[in-house]
């Protein structure tokens, strides 16, 4: 223990000294389990688009972002939702408003590569009929969350990312990112992931 030329005489003592080794060593033990479990925790990778796009979908339009898992483990049953918010005159104030919009499809039983997140621009959507110049005047954001279960780390995932007006690109569509491997596999291109075109 290191006592030196000093150290416990009697039983009473010894007790004493030996509850004080076994509290130093728990709580060394304690301290370095936390330390490590803070640094250590994984985060989530999920790689969202630089830009998200008002793009043709089926006979309308929609909003469209897209997201990729660049790690090898698998998430399952990811959820993501949108949120569009814009200041609007309300009785004569100035005020931000916040929507949740309708998705495409709200989640899947498996990410592995890709995910383009579409919302239909409908009559009911908030942002029908809203030009590029519209969005930036009512200083428009889109607010793009993501959840899910990593099955590899057995732990719920959080991710989310935000579009201001300047970053949500009208009349422009994506570019696929699924190419082919060895053996005809489909893989993700995580390079093209922000590639998309214009629409004339």
């Amino acid at each position: 223990m290191g006592y030196g030329g000093l150290h416990p005489t009697g039983k009473i003592i010894s007790l004493i000294a030996s509850f004080e080794a076994f509290i130093g060593l728990l709580s060394f033990a304690v301290s370095t389990g936390l330390l490590y479990g803070r640094f250590s925790k994984p985060k989530p990778k999920i790689m969202f688009s630089k830009n998200a796009l008002i793009s043709p979908y089926r006979e309308i339009t929609g909003l469209m972002a897209r997201v990729a898992n660049p790690k090898n483990n698998q998430l399952i049953n990811v959820k993501a939702s949108m949120i569009f918010s814009q200041v609007e005159d309300i009785d004569g104030a100035k005020k931000r408003k916040f929507y949740t919009l309708d998705l495409e499809m709200r989640k899947i039983s498996l990410f592995v590569t890709s995910w383009t997140i579409v919302h239909p621009i409908s009559i009911d959507s908030p942002l029908f009929n809203l030009s590029h110049n519209d969005l930036k005047e009512r200083n428009a954001e889109m607010i793009l969350l993501l959840s899910g279960f990593d099955e590899s780390y057995n732990q719920d995932m959080h991710a989310r990312t935000s579009y201001k007006s300047e970053e949500i690109i009208t009349d422009a569509k994506f570019v696929s990112a699924i190419g082919f491997g060895e053996g005809q596999q489909s893989v993700i291109r995580l390079d093209k992931l922000n590639d998309f075109e214009m629409i004339n």
